[in-house]
């Protein structure tokens, strides 16, 4: 798994920072980029690891993009120096690389997100169970006490029905849904938002990856820092990795007759939830976008009290968003009385103090 082949070598390059410290480095591709460039690259019967190889500008010669210019290209190739550095460091600590040309790469992801599939995945722990059938877990808002006992059942299921749970565990539902599933003795993929290297020092997943019964993946820098839309990013990869979705909903009033009635029951289960029905497209979109806004939500409680005035360009700043995505979400929280819009010229928002 530690060996580079040129192939892997050339992406990383391209799309991978090597240092925590960003300050200095050119910008790498990002998934989209990376998307575009790849499929250029393929059209011309070119492959990643002829970018190491001969003149640049003559093997370009018909590319033309304004953001992934070839003077970036080339600056990127030339980190070959701590490239090697970086890789003998993860090497140490056991972090893997896999490439979308990987028989190890996610297929099912692969096939969902196509050329937005990311360029690699770093990782630790069994990457084979990257490719095993997997129920996915996400929770719309965090009501942790309420909701323990179900997601920790939602995780026993899933491992007691012989699926690979896929999950975050970046809110603490996520963390009770492995525990369900790993005290069961099934399999857990955990899509890592923050600082995989850290993450996998935890010493409740020790005995999982020694057991080869976790996965622990990140498409981000192993050190990376925290940062609001690597969690909202990983949310659209973990719905991408599962053949299907479970999700607790803060609305549901009785967490317990929840769990038996949609969850435990042997039937229900397999003809709605464990199912992978194209006819349930629809409702998974709805899922999704819902499980976006919600998230927004829940860090804008995090960021601003009561008291506190913000701006759409603030938040841009904070969350790393496109204003109009900000601007949307904004106007779904004034409709439904979570936020207030202030009197004025420039758009300016206070959290509503009356429940919603």
């Amino acid at each position: 798994m530690n060996t580079i082949t040129p192939s892997t070598q050339a992406i990383l390059l391209m799309t991978s920072y090597f240092s925590e410290n960003r300050g200095d480095d050119i910008i790498p591709l990002n998934v989209q980029e990376w998307g575009s460039f790849a499929q250029w690259l393929h059209e011309q019967s070119l492959k990643p690891e002829d970018l190491l190889r001969g003149d640049i500008d003559e093997l370009l010669n018909g590319w033309s993009d304004k953001n992934i210019t070839i003077k970036r290209i080339q600056m990127l190739l030339n980190r070959g120096g701590a490239l090697a550095l970086a890789m003998e460091k993860w090497k140490r600590v056991g972090i893997w690389v896999i490439t979308r040309s990987s028989s190890l790469y996610p297929q099912q992801l692969k096939k969902k997100l196509k050329n937005f599939s990311p360029p690699l995945f770093y990782g630790i722990g069994n990457p084979k169970l990257l490719n095993k059938q997997s129920i996915g877990f996400l929770c719309s808002e965090e009501n942790f006490q309420d909701n323990y006992h179900l997601s920790f059942e939602l995780g026993s299921k899933v491992a007691n029905d012989g699926y690979t749970l896929v999950t975050s565990d970046i809110q603490e539902l996520g963390k009770s849904a492995i525990k369900g599933a790993l005290e069961k003795e099934g399999t857990v993929t955990i899509f890592i938002a923050n600082n995989l290297l850290q993450a996998s020092l935890n010493s409740q997943y020790r005995k999982a990856l020694m057991s080869n019964d976790l996965v622990l993946v990140s498409i981000y820098h192993p050190e990376s820092l925290a940062n609001t839309m690597h969690s909202l990013e990983n949310s659209k990869y973990i719905e991408a990795q599962a053949i299907s979705m479970l999700q607790i909903d803060s609305k549901i009033k009785n967490s317990n007759n929840f769990v038996e009635n949609k969850i435990l029951n042997k039937d229900s289960i397999q003809l709605s939830l464990f199912d992978d029905d194209s006819k349930n497209n629809s409702i998974k979109e709805e899922v999704s976008t819902d499980l976006f806004f919600n998230f927004f939500l829940s860090q804008l409680r995090l960021q601003f009290t009561l008291n506190d005035i913000f701006k759409p360009k603030e938040l841009e700043i904070i969350f790393t968003l496109k204003i109009s995505q900000i601007n949307s979400w904004l106007e779904e929280a004034e409709n439904k009385n979570i936020i207030k819009k202030l009197d004025g010229r420039t758009k300016k928002y206070q959290l509503n103090d009356k429940p919603c």
